[in-house]
């Protein structure tokens, strides 16, 4: 069972102007509303482009520089070396020479292959063959190969699909874009078009991979984060893949190098089953992601502390004082999401909303909230 459960408190609040009457409620989405946001978003990101001087030539995902890969890095030279040749036998589906027939070390190796490389989603299981001779059965030779789920035809018609995927995520976009806009999107992307699910419960089940979410439109954890490296990927920004768990359950979310810094990136998180879209998870910091993921991957991670990309810092939506004037004038906005730096701040915005002063402050009859005590953040949403 994935992790999907979303430690937030929603509830509706119907406020007539003289008084609040509290009614929680599940929390419903209208995902159309966000995609004029992205449009405003996509038309801001070209216009200061211009005003910059760059070029306004559109994301090209087939001519686009490719990044480095996280995982790979982060091994020794000799390691890199295994990844490299089994890289050639998963990609070309062929027979590879392999230094040894050391399993741990192989299993290792191909977490940190598949963890950079969402594209090999139709890879099922890896193999070796080993010749032995002599009475002691010295080893002779040993070769790698892998099992997959599709034939080279059917993957690669996928890819095709999942290509497009990546042209349509990016349309629009300039190809200066930086970093974050380009996150910004697939994280949105992903939110609007996926639905959190399994395919079925026989295996193999593309619900972990891009095929999942970016053919189908239903995947789980797994999906979304392998979907999330590939369209980033795609962009020219490096993204892997990390594995672990969440609120007891095994999950999956990325590693991002956006502009420079490294963030962590919980697509799966973003896309709540009941509810619009919420940005907690966009850019965080390791103390952010730490207090409900945990790590088991192969490779060592990165200590995460920046925090000029995270949303609510780029988005000036971080509160760092319970300024409720500011409050009402970015819900009026058209901005849905706050974060409050510290616990007081939180404590105070939470009973400006809760109260139903904010709904009076706005003149408005009716509205969704949800909090999370966690990322100390705030969500209203006018109904």
């Amino acid at each position: 069972m994935e992790a999907m459960i979303r430690k937030l408190t929603t509830c509706l609040l119907t406020a007539l102007l003289g008084a609040a009457c509290l009614a929680p409620i599940g929390c419903s989405g209208n995902r159309t509303v966000m995609e004029s946001a992205e449009g405003r978003f996509v038309s801001t990101v070209i216009a200061m482009a211009i005003e910059r001087g760059r070029s306004i030539e559109p994301i090209d995902i087939d001519t686009v520089q490719q990044p480095s890969h996280y995982a790979f890095s982060t091994l020794d030279v000799s390691d890199q070396e295994r990844y490299l040749i089994l890289l050639d036998a998963l990609s070309s589906r062929g027979v590879r020479d392999y230094p040894d027939n050391d399993m741990d070390r192989l299993s290792r190796i191909r977490e940190c292959v598949m963890a950079d490389h969402p594209e090999l989603f139709a890879v099922q299981s890896v193999r070796t063959e080993t010749t032995s001779y002599g009475p002691a059965g010295q080893i002779a030779s040993v070769t790698v190969q892998a099992e997959y789920t599709r034939t080279a035809e059917e993957a690669e018609a996928v890819l095709e699909i999942a290509r497009q995927a990546a042209r349509d995520c990016y349309a629009g976009f300039a190809a200066g874009s930086d970093d974050y806009a380009k996150a910004k999107r697939a994280y949105d992307y992903l939110a609007e078009r996926v639905e959190y699910g399994r395919e079925s419960s026989e295996a193999p089940s593309s619900d972990q991979t891009i095929e999942g979410a970016l053919v189908n439109g239903r995947a789980v954890c797994g999906g979304y984060a392998n979907s999330f490296a590939y369209l980033l990927q795609s962009a020219g920004v490096e993204c892997a893949v990390v594995s672990g768990h969440a609120d007891g359950s095994n999950h999956a979310w990325c590693l991002a190098r956006l502009d420079g810094d490294y963030y962590y990136v919980d697509p799966t998180w973003g896309d709540p089953v009941d509810g619009p879209m919420i940005h907690d998870y966009l850019a965080i910091t390791t103390a952010d992601v730490e207090r409900e993921h945990f790590a088991t991957c192969a490779f060592s991670l990165p200590l995460c502390t920046a925090v000029a990309d995270n949303y609510f810092v780029r988005e000036n939506l971080l509160f760092d004082w319970p300024d409720e004037a500011r409050l009402a004038e970015t819900i009026a906005s058209g901005a849905s999401q706050v974060r409050c730096a510290d616990w007081n701040t939180y404590v105070l915005l939470s009973d400006y909303i809760s109260s139903g002063r904010l709904a009076r402050q706005l003149g408005i009859a009716q509205y969704h909230y949800s909090h999370s005590d966690e990322m100390l953040t705030l969500a209203v949403y006018p109904t």
